[in-house]
């Protein structure tokens, strides 16, 4: 798989799972993984990360946004489940709370 092909199913896999309110987070998420894929290929010839780099890299740009979000309303507090399926067909799911 190139690392292209693995960023479009990246992407395709975010647009499916994340809420309208987390799909803005998509292409700051993509640019975070395509630069430590496109490193993993020309080290190893894979571009595939490992679940938990993603979820690493996930969680810190989440976190960013968290606390850009300073001046929501309780109201307008969000939550999303996510899914994503590793290589092998398992699910792996991250529970995101933005407050």
């Amino acid at each position: 798989m190139t690392v292209q092909q693995y960023l479009d199913k990246m992407e395709r896999q975010l647009e499916n799972t994340l809420t309208p309110n987390l799909q803005k987070y998509i292409p700051a998420i993509l640019e975070r993984v395509g630069e430590v894929s496109i490193k993993k290929f020309i080290d190893e010839g894979d571009p595939v990360l490992d679940i938990m780099e993603f979820k690493l890299i996930f969680d810190k740009i989440i976190t960013e946004a968290i606390n850009r979000l300073t001046t929501k309303k309780d109201d307008d507090k969000l939550f999303q489940t996510i899914t994503i399926k590793d290589i092998e067909k398992k699910d792996m799911i991250f529970r995101v709370g933005l407050n």
